[in-house]
This record gives structure tokens, C-alpha cells and sequence, in this order.
């Protein structure tokens, strides 16, 4: 593959785009989009899995309040619960209701009751929310059947926002885009060979640079061995994307305009863009990373929280019962953090081993509900009292001697 073969006088220009700004616009076109091209955007649907995810794995508690004290209560609400309705776990159940809710900003839940307890929860497709005669109702489908349902039987699950609204021109100018790769440049930004060859001589002509590329594609595509080798005076360098992928440069540059656009998704959902993307980094952010992450999700927890309460206890229960989405969890530190914390919290006798156990997922052994202290810390007003057990009938002072 030698220059000589192809040299003619001419201006150098290796690559000239044949599109203009108004062709670029007729391209993309008026694209309309619909709460149904979220579930299609796999950044959107990335970020939605990890929000509901986070959420649903967090585990449901229901409490009682006792004088000063909360004990964790398990009854036949807890057991409903955990198998919500006959096709799905918890953790299926919240998961789906929540991305329902993220896409479309709510979900409503229909409760179904037996000899007046709770017997099943399931999500209504489709639904509309309608006021007749001061009441409202819930109509749509479950299981393909139609239903209308009193909306004070059903849960209600709101986002902080309507993240749709937030993203659409966002979604807009992503489908735009996609469509210009597969209408202009007929590519799917696969794993292919681009690039663009430099050459030191100026008098390539037009046509010599379309034989030359044509030359250097037939030996890349020859199902030889694939290689081509250059002469003195020529370079090719390859226009990398993410990974091992190679896009041609007009390519590469909607490459880093999708870049952007996934990165403006990641900040409507507020999840760190490393939890979406395996290639980029791990799973594994840093404390503070994490806890913010968290932090960002408890109006949502406690909305949540809220609604269960309100709607899924009697009046009576309201009283003294009450729903706790444990988020503690997902915040587990690495096994010597934890370490280092239940020691702390043990010897100032805040919790007991039962409960660190518990914590742990740890199975339960008698006896470990004892609190301990550190004696090295004794009240002020028992200190008489300490050194007259320890010391036996001196005097203060001389026990305070015999301690020297």
C-alpha cells in the first residue's frame, strides 16, 4: 500500500462530512416521546433498577410502641407482606411498584381484605384516578380485568417529582440521535475497525483518498489475516469509544454526545453513574458516597412508610403500631467497621450481643440480651457507693489512697 499510487495535487483533507447543519436538522426531525421510552432507554432503566432495587431490598418492619420503648412486632399483616400476592415475594411486589412509580410518577396498589384483615396487594395497570359524588376512585386493570376501586383501598405511591417531565427533552434529543446513527451513518456504533490515516505528503486528490481508504478497507475486510501494512509516511489511528470499540470520528462524536445525555439521566435519578455501569468502576462506593446515596432516597422511604401506615392499620392499631422501612442495612460498613462499631456500642452498653447478632443475621443464642458497662466510668452520684463495695469499710479517703 504505498502514497505513490494514489498521489494527486489536492488539498489534504482525510475526512469530509457530506452533512450540513440544516441536512443535520432534517435528520433529526420532530421525534415524540412517551413515558414508554424510558422503559426503552437502557441508561433510564439502569438508574430505575438501581433506585427500586436499593428500596425493595431494605426489609419492612412493623413496630409497637411501648412506654419507652419500640418492640418489633410479627403478625398476620407481616405474613401477607411477605408474600404480597400469589406470584410475587416482597421484594418482587416493591420492586415492580416502584419502577411503575418512577416512570409514571405514581402507582396505585389495590388492598384486598378478608373477614376485615389484609389478604393481598396487588398493582393497578393503567390507572386513573376519578372524583364521584366527593369520593374518589381508582379505575384499571389487574390480571387483564377491569377494576374500580374506593382509592381509600388503595395504596398510593408518589415520587418526589415527575422524573419524565424532568428527562423528556433529554429522552427527545437521545431518540434523535440513535436515529441519525442508523439513518446516516447506517451503524450501530458496533465493534468495528475506524479510524483515520495521516500522511506527510499534501497531494492526495479527492479521489485518491477514497481508492486509498478503499484499499486499506479491503485488506482489513479480506478474511486473511486482517492486517495491512503501511508504507513510510503513513499512519492510522484508531477512534476508540468505550472498551475495545472503534467508531469513525463523526461517530465518536455522537458517541460523546450520548455520554453527556446518559449523564444528565444519571443526575434526574440522582444515582451515582458508577452503580449503573460495570466497565466504569465497581459496585464498592466510598462511606460517604454511599451515604449520600441513601440520604438521597429517605423522602421516598418515608413516604412509603407513611402511606403503609395510613392505610394498612386500623385506627385502633394506629395508636401504638407503625411502619419502618430498615435502611440501616444497605449502609453496612466492611466487616472491621462493623467490628470496631458493635465493640463501641457494646461496652458503653447500648446494645447487647442479641442484638448485634440480629443485626448480623446471626442465629439467636440464650442469654445475650445482658447490657454491659465499663466500669472505668462510674456515676458520680454511686462513686461512694462503688469504692465502699470495693474497698469495704474504709473511708473515702483512704479507699481513694488504696486506689493510688
Amino acid at each position: 500500500m504505498k502514497i505513490e499510487n494514489y498521489k494527486s495535487v489536492t488539498k489534504k483533507s482525510l475526512y469530509n462530512s457530506s452533512i450540513n447543519l440544516d441536512e443535520l436538522g432534517k435528520l433529526l426531525g420532530d421525534v415524540d416521546v412517551t413515558r414508554e421510552d424510558l422503559k426503552h432507554d437502557s441508561t433510564a432503566m439502569s438508574c430505575i433498577s438501581v433506585l427500586s432495587g436499593y428500596i425493595a431490598s431494605m426489609s419492612l418492619q412493623l413496630f409497637e410502641t411501648k412506654e419507652k420503648d419500640s418492640i418489633r412486632v410479627n403478625n398476620k399483616l407481616t405474613n401477607v407482606l411477605k408474600r404480597p400476592n400469589i406470584l410475587q415475594n416482597y421484594f418482587d411486589f416493591m420492586k415492580e411498584s416502584l419502577q411503575e412509580m418512577l416512570i409514571n410518577k405514581e402507582v396505585f396498589i389495590k388492598i384486598s381484605t378478608k373477614n376485615g384483615q389484609v389478604s393481598s396487594l396487588n398493582i393497578i395497570e393503567s390507572p386513573n384516578l376519578n372524583k364521584v359524588s366527593g369520593t374518589y376512585f381508582v379505575s384499571g386493570t389487574i390480571d387483564n380485568e377491569p377494576v374500580n376501586v374506593n382509592y381509600n383501598n388503595c395504596l398510593h405511591f408518589r415520587d418526589t417529582f415527575d422524573r419524565f417531565n424532568a428527562l423528556e427533552s433529554v429522552i427527545v434529543t437521545k431518540k434523535s440521535v440513535n436515529n441519525l446513527i442508523n439513518k446516516q451513518y447506517d451503524s450501530n456504533l458496533q465493534n468495528i475497525i475506524k479510524g483515520i490515516i495521516t500522511v506527510e505528503s499534501d497531494d492526495l486528490s479527492e479521489i485518491a483518498k477514497i481508492n486509498l481508504k478503499k484499499a486499506f478497507n479491503k485488506v482489513l475486510n479480506s478474511g486473511d489475516d486482517n492486517i495491512a501494512v503501511l508504507e513510510e509516511g503513513m499512519k492510522f489511528d484508531t477512534i476508540q469509544g468505550n472498551g475495545v470499540q472503534s467508531y469513525s470520528f463523526a461517530e465518536s462524536q455522537v458517541k460523546e454526545i450520548l455520554a453527556i445525555l446518559d449523564d444528565k439521566i444519571h443526575q434526574g435519578f440522582n444515582v451515582p453513574k458508577v452503580l449503573t455501569s460495570i466497565s466504569e468502576g465497581s459496585y464498592n462506593l466510598s462511606e460517604n458516597q454511599k451515604n449520600l446515596f441513601i440520604e438521597s432516597l429517605l423522602p421516598l422511604i418515608k413516604m412509603i412508610e407513611n402511606e403503609m401506615t395510613y392505610k394498612l392499620l386500623t385506627t385502633t392499631e394506629k395508636e401504638s403500631l407503625y411502619f419502618r422501612i430498615n435502611y440501616e442495612s444497605i449502609l453496612r460498613g466492611s466487616s472491621s467497621e462493623r467490628a470496631s462499631f458493635y465493640k463501641a456500642m457494646k461496652e458503653t452498653g447500648a446494645i447487647t450481643v442479641e442484638e448485634i447478632r440480629s443485626k448480623e443475621n446471626l442465629p439467636y443464642i440464650e442469654n445475650t440480651n445482658s447490657l454491659y458497662i465499663d466500669l472505668n466510668h462510674v456515676p458520680l452520684d454511686k462513686y461512694d457507693y462503688y469504692l465502699e463495695k470495693r474497698y469495704g469499710d474504709k473511708s473515702t479517703e483512704e479507699a481513694e489512697k488504696g486506689g493510688e
